[in-house]
């Protein structure tokens, strides 16, 4: 009778840790990454994501960009402030239009960008999350 109550042990710390190593998998961080093409003028800079792990936002992939000397932004209080070392002003801003019909509202504003109408992103660069063929581009505007 021991040993069957040893076996049953043995096999339930089996099985619990066989769960355990799945939650682990499953529950992993993905690494945020994106692969993107930066084109840019002095007041137009359009991300064009190449590839991107399914955790990755416009955020990801300008860190990532920037590493590569694509790119420089700021962050101020969670807002980009200056990219490309062209700062905001009182009246000046970088406004976020994206092709990802799911995360832009046209009501919000369009800008067009080699031919395609993009809509106001709904979301900020740290929130949106990046699709694979969308391109996101901040345009410099003056109010």
């Amino acid at each position: 009778m021991k040993k069957l109550k040893m076996s049953w042990l043995a096999l339930l710390l089996c099985l619990g840790a066989c769960l355990l190593g799945i939650c682990f998998v499953g529950c992993k961080n993905n690494d945020g990454t994106a692969t993107v093409e930066v084109t840019s003028t002095d007041d137009v800079v359009a991300i064009t994501v190449i590839e991107a792990s399914h955790d990755a936002t416009l955020l990801n992939a300008m860190e990532g960009a920037q590493e590569n000397g694509k790119l420089t932004f700021t962050i101020s209080d969670g807002m980009v402030t200056s990219i490309n070392g062209i700062s905001q002003t009182t009246n000046t801003y970088w406004m976020l239009y994206t092709s990802d019909t799911e995360n832009a509202n046209t009501a919000w504003g369009v800008y067009v960008y080699n031919g395609q109408e993009l809509g106001s992103a709904v979301l900020g660069a740290e929130r949106l999350t990046v699709k694979n063929g969308c391109v996101y581009v901040w345009v410099y505007t003056k109010f």
